[in-house]
């Protein structure tokens, strides 16, 4: 109908959900496997309840799990996961009952003022913070952290004050330089790669940079970036934590969480 056509014109979510669904039938090399289709399917169900999903742990990046599903989700897949929902790897278990997630805090918000202070003359609207090496932790302890830190409300600043999605690409960029040089030097040139993992495969939701960390999950060393974004692709109302294999970026685990004042 008229009225139908009128709206898929003017309706921004629409064409992008429809560019995703050319994407995953035109690109033959983004065909799933069996195995990868059932745990797509287990791991979205999961996400509306608020579960958490193991998935297989893949040794080789070339085919990691985001890699594959990003030409056919796109920024669909955080407007379906959402919400809390939880995407881990085999390596991420829950909460582990340790207290490592605690770290930083006195000390953590005494190195954040400095950097703060030290950033503020830079004018880059956003002040990104690495949060240190938080032991054993969890993406629910690293996402409450990275809430508690000023820097996540900066940075929703400089997301507004970036209108389109070039300006975010470049703010993005300016942040990760921000960001990478506060980590020990053997991570920099990892979290800069992190960085562009993301935002390569998530073109259409910007995300902006807005706290590092590294951990141990099961005894296995993790790299932690959260991330401001949007669930819409207009206001930024999301914290976005990854976890990182730190050598390759391979993506071990994922959650969205709202942030405070969303619409």
């Amino acid at each position: 109908s008229e009225d139908l056509e009128a709206h898929l014109r003017s309706c921004a979510d629409c064409r992008a959900e429809l560019t995703a669904l050319r994407a995953l039938l035109e690109a033959p090399g983004a065909k799933m496997t069996e195995a990868e289709r059932t745990e797509l399917h287990s791991a979205l169900q999961a996400g509306h309840a608020g579960n958490v999903v193991p998935l297989v742990p893949r040794p080789s990046p070339e085919r990691s799990f985001m890699r594959r599903l990003a030409p056919a989700l796109g920024a669909a897949a955080l407007l379906i996961i959402g919400g809390v929902a939880v995407l881990q790897g085999g390596l991420l278990g829950g909460s582990d009952g340790s207290s490592g997630g605690a770290v930083g805090g006195s000390g953590g918000a005494a190195l954040e003022n400095q950097q703060s202070d030290a950033l503020g003359a830079r004018d880059l609207g956003g002040r990104p913070v690495w949060l240190g090496d938080l032991g054993r932790t969890s993406l629910d302890k690293v996402a409450d952290l990275a809430r508690s830190r000023s820097s996540v409300e900066s940075v929703r600043k400089a997301y507004r004050s970036a209108p389109t999605a070039d300006e975010k690409l470049r703010k993005g960029l300016a942040l990760t330089d921000v960001l990478a040089p506060q980590a020990p030097a053997a991570l920099r040139d990892s979290i800069r790669s992190c960085v562009d993992e993301v935002s390569a495969q998530f073109e259409g939701a910007r995300m902006l940079p807005a706290v590092g960390a590294q951990g141990r999950l099961e005894g296995s060393k993790v790299l932690f970036v959260g991330f401001v974004t949007s669930s819409s692709g207009r206001r930024p109302n999301q914290l976005a934590v990854w976890a990182f294999e730190p050598r390759t970026c391979a993506p071990l685990g994922y959650q969205a969480s709202d942030l405070a004042g969303s619409p």
